[in-house]
């Protein structure tokens, strides 16, 4: 990596370092660690949704990110809701998607609208594309007890919602 060492990616490193760690992989870390908690969360009965900008895209066959996709059966919504048609670039010096909404099969059954929103346009003013989701609530909400907030900032960021069933 090209991190600075400033940046949150080598304060990571070096956290890893000293805890015995050679060579470590600071996102590794980051998705091995979502991934336990996300399996929890899942045993748990919660229902989850993740964005996140994942600074890869889930295409790439060796992508770390794919594999945290796979291995905790979240769904790509956006993918999900507008089936196989190729999702834009959403970095604006990128050529794939990296940003994206991941969801637990609950959250796909009651997705009813998804967009994206061009570069530096209305509430996201940033240069990766914001993206929206609308859920169908009285489905969700109805089999809901409690909701939950996390956010996570690190090597990547992450908000995480989960909602228990009852």
């Amino acid at each position: 990596s090209n991190a600075g060492s400033g940046t949150v990616w080598m304060q990571q490193y070096r956290l890893l370092s000293l805890q015995g760690i050679d060579n470590p992989d600071p996102r590794q870390a980051f998705l091995d660690d979502l991934q336990l908690q996300v399996r929890l969360w899942r045993e748990q009965g919660y229902e989850i949704f993740i964005g996140l900008d994942s600074n890869e895209p889930i295409s790439t066959n060796r992508s770390k990110f794919r594999r945290f996709v796979e291995n905790t059966s979240m769904i790509d919504l956006m993918r999900h809701h507008h089936g196989a048609q190729e999702p834009p670039a959403t970095h604006i010096k990128g050529s794939a998607t990296v940003d994206y909404g991941l969801g637990t099969p609950l959250l796909a059954e009651t997705l009813q609208r998804s967009c994206f929103f061009r570069f530096y346009h209305g509430l996201i003013h940033s240069d990766h594309c914001g993206h929206s989701y609308d859920f169908d609530e009285r489905i969700l909400l109805a089999r809901q007890q409690a909701t939950c907030w996390i956010q996570f900032q690190g090597v990547l960021s992450v908000q995480i919602v989960s909602q228990s069933r009852s």
